[in-house]
């Protein structure tokens, strides 16, 4: 991550004791992959459920209760009724549907600042050449990462899966 925020420790030490690997921890570009991060996501939703959290999938929040002008349920697929007193939306991409309901309901929206991401892929014995030279003498592999920062907006490549298969 490049992300400079107070629970980063806290975030990188999490997925350590979820099963990634220490070196997060000190490394200057942590980085876990796909292939290991699916077993870390399994082990934390596991723990979640272990502690009573009900964890859906291929579910919809169709609408909102409220009362007194406050959350009072959520409907999930158009028909089932869950009360609740908080909610805390962690909406993904398509998700155009959603904000279209929480703006009906009169929902207080403010749009974030971000950051466009975007993936070039290029081969590993290409990177490596034009990191190390045409020889790598048994380097690791090498990262990089292309940045372009312009006057209204930055964009930035994602992490680029040093040696490994993007997934």
């Amino acid at each position: 991550t490049r992300i400079s925020d107070p629970r980063q420790r806290f975030i990188l030490h999490s997925f350590v004791k979820f099963g990634a690997p220490r070196d997060i921890l000190y490394r200057a570009n942590p980085h876990i992959g796909t292939d290991l991060l699916k077993n870390v996501i399994k082990n934390m939703r596991q723990a979640l459920i272990e502690m009573g959290v009900e964890i859906r999938f291929q579910t919809e929040l169709t609408d909102l209760q409220i009362t007194d002008k406050k959350i009072s349920g959520i409907v999930l697929n158009d028909s089932e009724s869950v009360p609740c007193s908080a909610l805390i939306l962690a909406i993904g991409h398509s998700s155009r549907d959603t904000y279209q309901m929480l703006a009906e309901r009169n929902v207080f929206l403010q749009p974030k600042a971000f950051a466009a991401g975007v993936r070039i892929e290029h081969k590993r014995t290409y990177v490596d050449a034009m990191q190390y030279g045409q020889e790598n003498l048994g380097l690791p592999t090498a990262n990089y990462r292309l940045v372009y920062n312009g006057k209204e907006r930055s964009c930035y490549s994602f992490c680029m899966c040093p040696g490994g298969t993007i997934v």
